[in-house]
């Protein structure tokens, strides 16, 4: 499958959503194997690029086999966004993405985010500032609008078009909503019919099936897995395998606690064990949510001081198969799993 904006290859119609603090390199890693098409960084300030912030410079940082691959950018200038967005260029990522949608308040105090819904002729000046100022493709991301009473997604995204932005993901929820409440697949389709780039759908994907109903109830030529993704990494695969008409995946306990042990050994890999071990409390959150004891299994996690004893916990958590009553083997070598 080709984008029609260029002829960046994808496997798929899903995608990766940029996630700040979950799309690092470690988690990057066990999503392209899970079947991710395009796969993103955590969001980047424009301000910290111009000003060399050394952490910003580190989030433009990624392999050669994670492409296809795009850096989401988050600012509120036009002049400052277009130097950021030459910055990243010096990167050579296959697409640049602006962020429009970010409801956190600390990014909407600077008038970024979702705050630029409140501004459309400000938006479409920071679109066409970038367009302009790269020759990568560059995408957006946007929500429906502030709150209920100013819906605006249409007339954003229709902007964002005239300014020369060449795909847009649309996230159905307002900034007041945040991530609460149904995310409403209307707005998607109303987009899809009155623009002529590429549409990508997000929100309330939390299975492959409502993928597949998302595309078809909207129209939509993409779509952005974001959360669902924490909960199940083989959400992409699945995807995959029902747009062909086959039955998707579904991993066993022993499979789902290799790949957790592996994301651990990764993270450790790239970050070195204190912070990897910070890091990979988050997503057990998300990976062990509604299953049995996890609630006690993540109270221990928090006690632990090495990946060996967290390793050591998850063997022990998922010693008995439920479904199949199968023992699982410790790994001998800890390379195995990286």
């Amino acid at each position: 499958m080709v984008l029609k904006f260029s002829q960046i290859k994808f496997s798929s119609p899903a995608l990766m959503a940029p996630m700040a603090g979950y799309t690092d390199k470690a988690f990057r890693r066990i999503l392209k194997k899970t079947g991710a098409s395009l796969l993103f960084g955590e969001f980047v300030s424009a301000d910290g690029l111009v000003r060399e912030n050394e952490k910003s410079l580190e989030l433009l940082e990624f392999e050669k086999n994670e492409r296809p691959f795009g850096i989401q950018l988050f600012g509120s200038e036009p002049e400052i966004m277009a130097n950021a967005a030459q910055i990243v260029e010096n990167y050579s990522p296959d697409l640049i993405d602006l962020n429009f949608g970010c409801p956190v308040p600390k990014v909407v105090k600077k008038g970024a985010g979702a705050a630029l819904l409140k501004d459309l002729p400000r938006l479409e000046k920071i679109a066409a500032a970038v367009a302009g100022a790269v020759s990568l493709p560059v995408t957006a991301k946007i929500r429906s609008g502030w709150d209920r009473n100013t819906i605006v997604v249409t007339e954003a995204a229709r902007r964002l078009e005239a300014a020369g932005i060449q795909a847009v993901t649309v996230h159905p929820r307002t900034r007041s909503m945040g991530y609460s409440g149904a995310a409403d697949w209307n707005l998607i389709k109303e987009v899809k019919q009155n623009l002529t780039i590429p549409i990508i759908g997000n929100g309330d994907i939390w299975q492959a099936e409502d993928a597949i109903r998302m595309m078809k109830e909207t129209g939509c030529d993409f779509v952005m897995v974001a959360r669902g993704a924490l909960r199940n990494p083989w959400i992409f695969r699945q995807i995959q395998e029902l747009l062909s008409g086959r039955e998707p995946f579904s991993p066993t306990n022993f499979e789902f606690l290799q790949l957790i042990r592996e994301h651990l050994y990764l993270a450790i890999q790239y970050r070195g064990e204190k912070r990897a071990l910070k890091e990979i409390r988050k997503f057990l959150a998300f990976y062990l949510k509604g299953k049995p004891g996890a609630s006690r299994i993540r109270s221990s996690v928090h006690l632990l001081e090495t990946g060996e004893e967290i390793d050591n916990l998850l063997v022990q958590y998922y010693s008995i198969d439920q479904d199949k009553g199968e023992t699982f083997p410790v790994l001998a070598d800890r390379s195995s799993t990286v």
